[in-house]
């Protein structure tokens, strides 16, 4: 499938576009961690958080990329990593909001796929919301199969110390 957008890394376009990038994509997405960041933190430094995340995951400014309509306005980001030696997984993607809803989501998830692949990886995993149905479509109309499930758990140490043996 032919992509209808530009891409620009963001060794192109520097990293305080990249995190205006990830704030603008965080609006009302359906990711219920993303909006408790952006709730907790606020819409910038929810971004920039983020940001410093996923660079300490793995940090290459030239496969993060953005993608721009013909006209130059931003439509959303992917930023494809390494998991393994032989995986990689789609570790940040979304559409600005005024653009959801028609098809961009799979061209920068093809994007970011195809960056991987180049790479060398064999497979890719892509982890998503359980609610998040539009995500799921795309994924299949990429090639991507659902496979097991995820559950998530989380401990607040804030709050206090989790009970359990001594």
């Amino acid at each position: 499938m032919p992509t209808r957008l530009q891409f620009r890394t963001l060794a192109e376009v520097g990293e305080e576009t990249f995190t205006h990038a990830v704030q603008r994509v965080t609006e009302g997405k359906l990711d219920r961690l993303d909006r408790a960041r952006v709730e907790q933190s606020g819409p910038a430094e929810a971004a920039r958080q983020y940001v410093q995340l996923l660079k300490g995951v793995e940090f290459l400014p030239a496969r993060w990329v953005l993608g721009y309509l013909a006209d130059g306005r931003l439509c959303g980001l992917v930023v494809p990593q390494k998991l393994d030696d032989k995986e990689g997984t789609i570790d940040c993607i979304g559409v600005v909001p005024e653009m959801r809803g028609s098809g961009y989501g799979l061209n920068l998830l093809l994007k970011g796929t195809a960056l991987l692949q180049q790479g060398g990886f064999r497979t890719v995993v892509a982890e998503t919301d359980a609610d998040n149905r539009p995500f799921h479509a795309e994924l299949e109309r990429a090639g991507y199969r659902h496979h097991g499930t995820l559950r998530c758990f989380r401990c607040d140490l804030a709050r206090g110390r989790p009970a359990g043996p001594e």
